[in-house]
């Protein structure tokens, strides 16, 4: 009787044992199976998606967006609606995004300037932390441009004109505090040079603006001018970058002009801030694959756009860095 106790006993401790160990394999298989859900295993977008461009059609973000948007749906199946909110030089635009549900269902496609200079050049309702990094997208080639028959070939030679010519210079931009306006201050601290500054809402309509006669010379993306540069009607003056830009090889940097300005705005994509982190990294994903596509890439070399294709951790330390310096130019 003792032995089959004893026998029963050791049976059932055994059989506890083996429950307990399956129990527990269980339970790290789920915990494995949790570690090992990725932002590639989420079920997004589930819709179409928003996308805003806080300037107006035809402008660098607007065609970038919808360049993007092509193969988005690709890639998803969604949509990714284009929603241009021109004005207030971009605020309004940005204020949207960042007053946006942060589900992943609204994101914006946004100048460096609009995070960088604006807070320090006007007061606004948001700052850096009211964001969230998705991916940088590229760098603009920004640059003073005017009439083909205007009486000077670049900087040096237009800042020597309209001084000698006791005139003030007029110049367009795409708005007030934009990166091509802080470009017109740098200027004229370099120089001495007195402008008159002329905002518009967006760089095809400085452009226009230029071509129409009723300004000097605008400072706007080379995507907005591109077209007009290769046809012979605009002139781009110089790059303010360290090197010569490779598309434009015969224009002189603005630094080789002896005027030392080197620096221009990026782009990238954001979400309102609190956007989930897993939200966060499968767009990061989609829109890395759609910026490294064959069709956005065309397109980048077709509107003289320097591709990054950065994570949004380097994205967003070099926004911080950006701010920085920019608060060391507008003292």
């Amino acid at each position: 009787m003792n032995n089959f106790r004893k026998g029963f006993l050791g049976t059932f401790i055994l059989l506890l044992l083996l429950i307990i160990s399956a129990c527990s394999n269980n339970d790290q298989n789920v915990n494995n199976e949790s570690e090992n859900n990725s932002s590639t295993d989420l079920s997004f977008p589930e819709e179409n998606i928003e996308i805003i461009a806080p300037f107006g059609a035809g402008d660098s973000m607007d065609l970038a967006a919808h360049a993007l948007s092509k193969e988005f749906e690709k890639i998803t199946g969604q949509l990714l609606v284009v929603n241009n909110q021109p004005g207030g030089s971009g605020v309004p635009g940005t204020m949207k995004l960042v007053n946006s549900k942060p589900d992943g269902y609204t994101i914006g496609i946004i100048p460096s300037g609009q995070l960088t200079v604006r807070p320090h050049a006007q007061e606004v309702d948001y700052s850096l932390e009211d964001f969230t990094p998705i991916i940088g997208v590229g760098d603009f080639q920004m640059h003073p441009v005017a009439s083909a028959d205007a009486p000077y070939d670049n900087v040096a030679e237009m800042v020597e004109f309209f001084e000698s010519n006791d005139e003030t210079l007029k110049a367009g931009t795409p708005g007030v505090n934009t990166y091509s306006h802080i470009f017109l201050e740098m200027l004229s601290k370099e120089t001495g040079l007195t402008y008159n500054h002329l905002p518009f809402d967006g760089g095809p309509e400085v452009a226009a603006q230029i071509l129409g006669g009723n300004i000097d010379i605008g400072v706007i993306n080379e995507s907005n001018v591109a077209s007009e540069v290769e046809a012979g009607n605009l002139k781009i003056l110089g790059f303010p970058t360290e090197e010569r830009f490779e598309n434009f090889p015969d224009v002189p940097t603005i630094k080789e002009q002896g005027i030392n300005i080197v620096g221009g705005p990026t782009f990238g994509i954001y979400g309102p801030a609190d956007m989930p982190e897993e939200i966060a990294e499968k767009l990061e994903e989609i829109l890395n694959e759609a910026v490294n596509s064959d069709s956005f890439i065309s397109f980048a070399e077709k509107s003289n756009i320097a591709l990054t294709g950065i994570g949004s951790e380097e994205m967003m330390e070099q926004i911080y860095q950006e701010y920085d310096n920019i608060k060391e130019i507008l003292k």
